[in-house]
């Protein structure tokens, strides 16, 4: 089957007539291979299940999660943006729209008077990130060490553990606004409750989503040895409460709703 045909069909029979082969072959130009069509998501979530994405795209840096979202949106097609996948369950049935693969992870520093500042892209690994921060001999992430998800899911959601939280990092976050572009968005804008902020609080109203493009977190120099002491002992105190493996026990606030499929509204 070559990609022209494959593409007309899975117009035609797939999730969502709306898309076209225009919109499709669009995509295809400016992300070349990193756009396909049909892709199962069940090996990009933790739980393992799911049917396919209309259409998928890996992104690698902000600006093209940027681009991509900014494209769907000025297409009328609904999106849906996929970090590590810990944290949702995916309908049999699969998503219509753009499903983009968030990989966007370049990370740096900088100092600000007695702290340090990390300016992280949202498809960073959040575990992995507070590694790297013990491993230069900064404090304030140790609490995430174990915590699935990416640094834009932690954003959105305040993720939190051990008595921290991203409220408590958090200096201020670039966020891409539907129809207007990136502005940053400070610590009080982000409306921060326990496991809840502004753009989480969105998510259930029938409105194009905000998207998270870069987060900086504020940190504070401390010897390495005891961030690796205070990481080790929230560590194991994880592995006293919570099962190994994938589990599904802690992914949702206070209880676990399974939802028979996950719907997209299509932009305003």
């Amino acid at each position: 089957m070559n990609d022209e045909f494959h593409i007309h069909h899975f117009v035609e029979d797939g999730m969502n007539s709306d898309t076209t082969v225009q919109q499709v072959t669009q995509f295809r130009e400016i992300f070349g291979d990193k756009f396909q069509v049909g892709v199962s998501l069940a090996r990009y979530t933790s739980a393992r299940v799911g049917g396919p994405a209309e259409m998928f795209v890996v992104v690698k840096r902000a600006k093209g999660l940027q681009t991509a979202v900014s494209l769907a949106y000025n297409c009328n097609i609904p999106y849906f943006i996929l970090g590590g996948g810990s944290n949702i369950l995916v309908s049999d049935a699969g998503i219509s729209g753009l499903v983009i693969m968030n990989k966007a992870k370049a990370v740096s520093f900088r100092h600000s008077g007695a702290h340090m500042v990390c300016t992280a892209e949202s498809g960073m690994n959040l575990s992995s990130l507070a590694r790297q921060c013990i491993a230069k001999g900064l404090g304030g992430l140790e609490w995430a060490i174990g915590v699935p998800g990416t640094v834009g899911g932690a954003v959105v959601g305040n993720s939190g553990a051990h008595g921290g939280d991203m409220n408590g990092n958090l200096l201020a976050a670039t966020i891409w606004e539907p129809g207007k572009g990136a502005r940053v968005y400070s610590n009080e804008e982000m409306q921060y409750a326990y496991r809840d902020s502004a753009l989480k609080r969105e998510q259930s109203r029938p409105v194009s989503r905000r998207v998270v493009l870069t987060a900086e977190l504020k940190l504070t120099p401390e010897p390495v040895e005891v961030l690796m002491a205070r990481a080790e002992g929230f560590t194991a105190r994880r592995k006293q409460t919570q099962p190994a493996g994938a589990s599904v026990g802690s992914m949702f606030k206070t209880r676990l709703i399974i939802t028979p499929v996950i719907s997209l509204n299509r932009p305003d």
